[in-house]
């Protein structure tokens, strides 16, 4: 006997609701287009700033430079996750970093409208 298992599939919305995870994929195409940049700017600025630095000084201690470059990835990783689970309060906390330490107006606004989007979406999603 050959018998196949139904996949089962949610009955309502409530359901659907709850199944419904937020991740990378499910994001908005100017969110990923953001995640996408901001990758390619961090390693940019990594490999630009280690030939600049070594280029210009060349006493310059290179484990100053490898401390550097994990914490600027370590940075974008986090803007990446809190950008793809919609984390509420991270995504505030970056917007506060961006206007703040780095004195990034557009990067401050930028951040607050992901946070505005991905807050209504956790209201939508109830997550």
């Amino acid at each position: 006997m050959n018998i196949k298992k139904e996949q089962q599939s949610p009955n309502s919305d409530l359901e659907k609701i709850q199944l419904f995870e937020f991740s990378f994929n499910n994001l908005g195409i100017w969110r990923k287009i953001y995640i996408y940049l901001n990758w390619f700017f961090f390693l940019a600025y990594s490999i630009v700033a280690m030939y600049v630095i070594w280029d210009k000084n060349p006493e310059f201690d290179p484990g100053i430079m490898m401390l550097m470059i994990p914490i600027v990835i370590a940075y974008a990783f986090w803007i990446h996750i809190a950008i793809s689970k919609r984390k509420i309060n991270q995504l505030r906390t970056l917007a506060l970093i961006q206007l703040f330490p780095f004195f990034n107006l557009l990067g401050c606004f930028i951040f607050f409208a992901i946070r505005s989007t991905s807050k209504q979406e956790v209201r939508q999603y109830g997550h």
